[in-house]
Protein backbone atom coordinates (compact mmCIF):
# COMPACT_ATOMS: atom_id res chain seq x y z
CA UNK A 1 0.00 0.00 0.00
CA UNK A 2 1.25 3.65 -0.66
CA UNK A 3 2.21 5.38 1.88
CA UNK A 4 0.27 8.89 2.20
CA UNK A 5 1.95 10.34 5.11
CA UNK A 6 4.62 10.11 7.45
CA UNK A 7 3.79 7.42 10.41
CA UNK A 8 5.40 9.47 13.19
CA UNK A 9 3.28 12.76 12.45
CA UNK A 10 0.26 10.62 11.55
CA UNK A 11 0.63 9.26 15.27
CA UNK A 12 1.16 12.04 17.31
CA UNK A 13 -1.90 13.84 14.98
CA UNK A 14 -4.32 11.06 15.87
CA UNK A 15 -3.25 11.58 19.60
CA UNK A 16 -3.70 15.53 20.11
CA UNK A 17 -6.76 15.23 17.70
CA UNK A 18 -8.41 12.73 19.76
CA UNK A 19 -7.55 14.62 23.12
CA UNK A 20 -8.07 18.39 22.35
CA UNK A 21 -11.90 16.50 21.00
CA UNK A 22 -12.06 15.06 24.73
CA UNK A 23 -12.12 11.51 23.64
CA UNK A 24 -11.19 8.32 24.66
CA UNK A 25 -9.54 5.43 22.62
CA UNK A 26 -12.89 3.52 23.69
CA UNK A 27 -15.46 6.38 22.59
CA UNK A 28 -13.43 6.28 18.93
CA UNK A 29 -14.02 2.67 19.21
CA UNK A 30 -17.37 3.56 19.43
CA UNK A 31 -17.51 6.04 16.77
CA UNK A 32 -15.83 4.26 14.34
CA UNK A 33 -15.89 0.60 15.10
CA UNK A 34 -12.31 0.55 14.77
CA UNK A 35 -10.75 -1.92 17.83
CA UNK A 36 -9.52 0.59 19.97
CA UNK A 37 -6.02 -1.38 20.56
CA UNK A 38 -5.59 -0.82 16.84
CA UNK A 39 -5.98 3.33 17.33
CA UNK A 40 -4.04 3.28 20.45
CA UNK A 41 -0.43 1.13 18.20
CA UNK A 42 -1.53 3.99 15.71
CA UNK A 43 -0.71 7.09 18.00
CA UNK A 44 1.97 5.30 19.28
CA UNK A 45 3.50 4.53 15.49
CA UNK A 46 3.80 0.82 16.12
CA UNK A 47 0.96 0.87 12.89
CA UNK A 48 2.03 1.81 9.25
CA UNK A 49 -0.68 3.71 7.89
CA UNK A 50 -4.45 2.36 8.01
CA UNK A 51 -6.45 1.64 4.87
CA UNK A 52 -8.35 4.07 3.38
CA UNK A 53 -11.63 2.84 4.51
CA UNK A 54 -10.18 2.94 8.81
CA UNK A 55 -8.75 6.40 7.48
CA UNK A 56 -12.31 7.89 6.47
CA UNK A 57 -13.64 6.44 9.49
CA UNK A 58 -11.09 8.16 11.81
CA UNK A 59 -11.07 11.56 9.74
CA UNK A 60 -15.02 11.72 10.57
CA UNK A 61 -14.64 10.50 14.03
CA UNK A 62 -12.02 13.36 14.44
CA UNK A 63 -14.55 15.99 13.27
CA UNK A 64 -13.23 16.28 9.69
CA UNK A 65 -16.11 15.69 6.79
CA UNK A 66 -15.60 12.86 4.32
CA UNK A 67 -14.61 16.07 1.30
CA UNK A 68 -11.81 16.81 3.89
CA UNK A 69 -9.58 13.43 3.87
CA UNK A 70 -6.99 15.22 1.59
CA UNK A 71 -7.23 18.30 4.25
CA UNK A 72 -6.44 15.91 6.61
CA UNK A 73 -3.40 14.19 5.31
CA UNK A 74 -2.11 17.72 4.42
CA UNK A 75 -2.68 18.88 7.74
CA UNK A 76 -0.30 15.87 9.26
CA UNK A 77 1.96 16.19 6.82
CA UNK A 78 2.62 19.73 7.06
CA UNK A 79 1.90 20.34 10.82
CA UNK A 80 5.03 22.32 11.71
CA UNK A 81 5.43 21.34 15.44
CA UNK A 82 6.46 17.98 14.55
CA UNK A 83 9.79 17.03 13.78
Amino acid sequence: MKEYFDNEKFAKFLKEERKSNGMSLKAIEGLTGIDHSYVNRLERGNRDNPSIKKLILLVNAYGYPFEQVKEFVKKVNTHSGWK
